[in-house]
């Protein structure tokens, strides 16, 4: 029994001095917080950032702790922040918040909660956002074009695949009543078809992207590209006509029929294009014609000389020389004139 009742007693004194060390640690942590209670609010839950053009949206749900009454968001280091007003306390309620002016590069968005108190959550860190803006938008091309043909007299636009990111391009033109027109080509799309284009005129282009998929903003590139279809004009031709021979005092003095081969090349000159078979002469010497296209309304302007000096001009009555769209062939009608003053005047249908 002495020895029961020693045990018993030493339990007790052990017992009475954790009691007053633990009551010893707690008055001295509670005075290390100036006897106040530490209250952390709760957290937004599920917090993600899609980002833009110098802008973010950020998106959480909300805590269910009824005493949160906003949100504090920080951002470039610090020096920025922006509050939002807490809204509901439905956690299955996601709430957004589109933060402007925040500046282009990497981000780190730090996010507390507060109570009506004036209590702080923990901290909620979302670390290396990246933000998009002018710099991004300068490392931005066109979409690529692999060229333009014609169908049925309509101009189609053809295309490389674009990067994957690229959400559309604009397509901008001129139509046959001389209105601007745009048409947009997806990122799918391999050919556009300008139905109303008008034919001489250039058509230009403007690619827009996102920077990933889930991305709040589009970016255009900033500038414009161009295209313009040419037809093929140059190449081997048959001519068939008649050149009508003139005396200098205008009496006509016979005529001959033309049934030559001619050859029409490309020039320096943007749609002129030359030949030296004049007439039904081929290959003549020192001699050079020229054909001046206007695909605007398929006319052509006819120079150039014959024998070195003697010009070469449009024909004085016949009407204006043409290219057919619908045959491709070229229709001239010109005039040259010989030293001592007599002239030839020639009416001819090359067909490729």
């Amino acid at each position: 029994m002495k020895s029961l009742r020693t045990n018993i007693t030493a339990a007790l004194m052990i017992a009475v001095v954790f009691a007053g060390g633990c009551k010893k640690e707690a008055d001295a942590f509670k005075s290390m917080l100036d006897g106040k209670e530490v209250i952390y609010p709760g957290r937004m839950q599920q917090a993600a950032i899609e980002t833009g053009n110098k802008r973010v949206e950020l998106s959480w749900f909300p805590s269910t702790d009824p005493s949160i009454r906003k949100h504090r968001i920080f951002w470039n280091n610090g020096q920025d922040s922006l509050d939002t007003e807490s809204k509901t306390t439905d956690p299955s309620q996601r709430q957004r918040i589109v933060i402007n002016g925040v500046n282009e590069g990497t981000q780190t968005f730090a996010i507390y909660s507060f109570d009506d108190l004036g209590n702080r959550s923990t901290r909620m860190e979302l670390a290396n956002i990246r933000v998009y803006g002018d710099v991004y938008r300068s490392e931005l091309s066109n979409r690529a074009s692999s060229g333009t043909s014609l169908n049925a007299g309509k101009l189609v636009t053809h295309w490389f695949t674009p990067d994957t990111v690229n959400m559309k391009t604009d397509v901008m033109y001129t139509s046959t009543t001389g209105a601007a027109k745009t048409l947009e080509l997806g990122p799918d799309a391999e050919t556009l078809e300008l139905p109303d284009w008008k034919p001489g005129t250039m058509v230009y282009y403007r690619s827009f992207y996102r920077p990933y998929s889930a991305s709040i903003d589009t970016f255009g590139v900033t500038y414009r590209d161009s295209l313009e279809y040419i037809y093929p004009y140059e190449g081997n031709y048959t001519a068939v006509g008649t050149r009508y021979n003139y005396s200098a005092d205008g009496t006509l003095a016979g005529s001959v029929a033309i049934n030559l081969a001619k050859q029409l090349g490309k020039t320096n000159t943007r749609l002129a294009y030359e030949s030296d078979d004049i007439a039904n002469l081929a290959n003549y010497a020192n001699s050079k014609m020229t054909l001046t296209i206007h695909p605007e309304n398929n006319t052509i302007d006819v120079s150039g000389y014959i024998s070195g000096t003697n010009p070469i001009t449009n024909h004085p009555t016949a009407g204006k020389s043409y290219f057919d769209p619908a045959t491709g062939q070229l229709v001239l009608r010109y005039k040259y004139t010989n030293a001592d003053g007599s002239f030839r005047l020639m009416e001819e249908v090359w067909t490729k």
